[in-house]
């Protein structure tokens, strides 16, 4: 389905401006989807493609590595000229074919001040790759940066606009800080207040799309409910439309070796329950038969002080997990070590 949001026909691309939204579950492989996806993208002629990876130094560099050996197919460093073929790289090498990065690995990998002045764009070039935090300075930077130095024409408010080169721009868990949570005033036709102001991520994620005249949005998540609540005509005319994902809606299958919630606790049914994964173990040392009493009771008040037996002391079951976790501990860790040697 999402095929069609990336295709080029007769030279101009179908899907401009469209936003949509995928949603998988926790930990199920969105990532590697959308690596995929910005493959397609490349391929069908997007040159700008955006990642908007966390709101921290850590996440958006975990995003920027898989992004290295899904995508570029190179270890991205400080240093340009220092590549390491890695991932698909290794399938092939040939620099012809190769992305260009704008940020890199590293902990302060992110577009800063001293990249965009170095930084040049032609159409001639191939995709450009941008990882990159939803913090307000980086956005703003990201989106001063495009308008100077990127943009080739103007639109009919004067606002620079770039013509010739397609943007992507990908939403990690777009339920997080991309969402205006602002309140905006429509009137009985539902037209919206047009001087509302977004809060600033969603702001400078509507302002990068407006800046182009070709563009897509697409927002992953496991958590979508933020996001199919965003008024439909949401719109401001220095903003542009807002993120509602009016294009598609795509629900993203688990995989079938994929552990969650269902596997761990199972499902309940009338007649058919399937039983969950046997890691679950109830306790009953915590209190009595009706939660009131005991070292832990169901309800308790503020200020509470756990004591068991009369003693100031744990109950075997809480002794247990607390041996089981370090031991579990221990083993992880020197499976860890055993690797390195």
């Amino acid at each position: 389905m999402l095929d069609r949001y990336f295709a080029i026909h007769n030279g101009n691309f179908i899907g401009g401006g469209s936003r949509g939204l995928v949603v998988g579950h926790v930990q199920s492989g969105k990532t590697g989807h959308y690596t995929g996806l910005i493959c397609k993208a490349a391929d069908a002629g997007y040159k700008i493609i955006i990642v908007l990876a966390g709101m921290h130094n850590n996440l958006r560099s975990q995003t920027q590595m898989r992004l290295d050996e899904g995508f570029l197919g190179y270890a991205t460093n400080p240093v340009a000229e220092d590549i390491r073929i890695i991932g698909v790289g290794e399938i092939d090498n040939d620099p012809a074919i190769r992305p260009n990065f704008a940020t890199n690995r590293s902990d302060k990998g992110d577009f800063s001040t001293a990249i965009a002045k170095n930084l040049g764009i032609t159409p001639e070039q191939r995709p450009w790759l941008f990882v990159v935090k939803k913090n307000k300075t980086v956005l703003e930077r990201l989106l001063r940066w495009i308008r100077d130095h990127v943009a080739n024409a103007h639109d009919e408010n004067g606002k620079p606009i770039v013509t010739n080169l397609p943007l992507l721009i990908i939403d990690d868990e777009a339920d997080h800080a991309s969402v205006d949570t602002g309140e905006q005033i429509f009137d009985s036709e539902g037209n919206p207040d047009e001087e509302h102001q977004p809060t600033a991520i969603n702001r400078s994620i509507r302002r990068l799309l407006n800046s182009f005249s070709r563009c897509a949005y697409v927002g992953y998540t496991a958590t979508p409910f933020a996001n199919i609540f965003i008024h439909e005509r949401g719109e401001t005319v220095e903003d542009g439309p807002d993120l509602f994902p009016s294009s598609f809606i795509i629900n993203l299958a688990a995989p079938s070796n994929y552990v969650g919630p269902a596997r761990v606790f199972g499902l309940g049914a009338d007649e058919d329950r399937s039983e969950g994964l046997p890691l679950i173990r109830t306790i009953k040392d915590h209190s009595d038969d009706d939660g009131r009493q005991g070292w832990m009771p169901h309800k308790h008040k503020n200020g509470h002080v756990p004591v068991y037996g009369g003693l100031d002391a744990m109950p075997p079951s809480l002794q247990e997990a607390i041996q089981a976790f370090i031991l579990s501990c221990s083993i992880r860790y020197g499976a860890e070590v055993a690797k390195t040697r």
